[in-house]
């Protein structure tokens, strides 16, 4: 089974700090997107915002195409109540006729769900087939805006962030050495804590102090051999929600690089919470037996791949002029 479904769990990662598009580049990635979604990418002031804004919805485009084989051009994708994005629908442009159950079919991806995350360089998408998913990357401490001037260590962390996280995890951050190193071990329980409320879909709804995390493996305060001196997690990670330990759940926490945490949540898809009832409507297999979950809960988690922002255009879409000013930038020309 892993290996059958192995090119539909996408683990996917962008670097915009060194995309310097040009106006005319710039446009040319903007009209690859619904004018809606054109306009929510514009809403943001600053240059970083919309690269963020845009390179996630072409990622999320870009993966339905991949997975799915779905044209670009008949995508509908929704957002949840807890704004997890999710394809709605493929209508097709001649007869109007719904695609997308019959993509999930053909792929055998019956309950394809996807999600994003984004925080100072990167850009990041992990995908599943039947499970739910939700990622989460999360910067380095000085990047993460309005976090530095609050304090350095444990107890500056937790005078702000008291009951976000249980006394098993503040025992974690304080054990963890220097205050760069607790600041660290907050920012991957904070990213594991969000991962898992955006596989769920919860949103703002979901309490964090409920959800208590632990490595599957107990490691010592400087994590796996090879990994970052600081690093105080890498692999598999275990759950508690209220207390009582969650087998039906998988989360992994890697450091792609020096500073960054990114974490993915994966569980049952009967866990999904959708107010409005869409997003599981969209499911073909929204129950599993317990012996099938294990399964896939059981698959090996995949590395993240770096893609370019040119990786993510729609079969047929061209490619923009290239400009060899490194130092041109989207709001230069304006």
């Amino acid at each position: 089974m892993p290996g059958a479904n192995a090119l539909k769990r996408l683990r996917w990662v962008v670097d915009i700090e060194a995309w310097r598009p040009s106006e005319d580049e710039w446009n040319f990635y903007l009209r690859q997107v619904p004018l809606q979604e054109q306009e929510a990418v514009l809403k943001f002031k600053k240059e970083d915002d919309r690269k963020r804004a845009l390179v996630s919805r072409l990622l999320q485009r870009c993966a339905y195409c991949t997975v799915l084989g779905l044209p670009a051009t008949s995508l509908n994708i929704c957002r949840t109540k807890g704004r997890k994005p999710f394809l709605r629908g493929a209508p097709d442009p001649a007869t109007g006729r719904d695609l997308a159950p019959e993509a999930r079919q053909r792929a055998q991806a019956p309950n394809f769900n996807l999600n994003i995350s984004h925080e100072g360089a990167l850009v990041v998408l992990a995908s599943e087939p039947v499970c739910l998913v939700g990622v989460d990357v999360a910067a380095p401490w000085h990047q993460r805006p309005g976090i530095s001037q609050r304090g350095h260590g444990a107890s500056a962390l937790r005078a702000t962030f008291e009951k976000q996280l249980t006394e098993q995890e503040w025992r974690s951050v304080e054990a963890a050495g220097s205050p760069s190193e607790q600041e660290v071990m907050f920012q991957t329980l904070w990213s594991l804590k969000e991962a898992f409320v955006k596989a769920r879909g919860d949103g703002l709804a979901f309490d964090f102090h409920r959800a208590s995390f632990r490595p599957r493996v107990p490691v010592g305060r400087n994590g796996a051999p090879g990994t970052c001196a600081c690093l105080p997690w890498t692999g598999p990670v275990e759950v508690e929600v209220d207390g009582v330990l969650r087998s039906d759940w998988a989360l992994h926490v890697a450091h792609p690089r020096c500073g960054y945490a990114i974490s993915v949540a994966r569980g049952p898809p009967t866990e999904a919470r959708d107010a409005w009832g869409v997003f599981r409507g969209t499911f073909l297999r929204p129950e599993l037996s317990p012996e099938e979950l294990e399964a896939h809960l059981g698959a090996e988690e995949p590395a993240f791949t770096e893609l370019r922002v040119e990786d993510l255009l729609p079969e047929g879409a061209g490619r923009p002029e290239r400009r060899n000013d490194n130092n041109v930038g989207i709001m230069d020309n304006h």
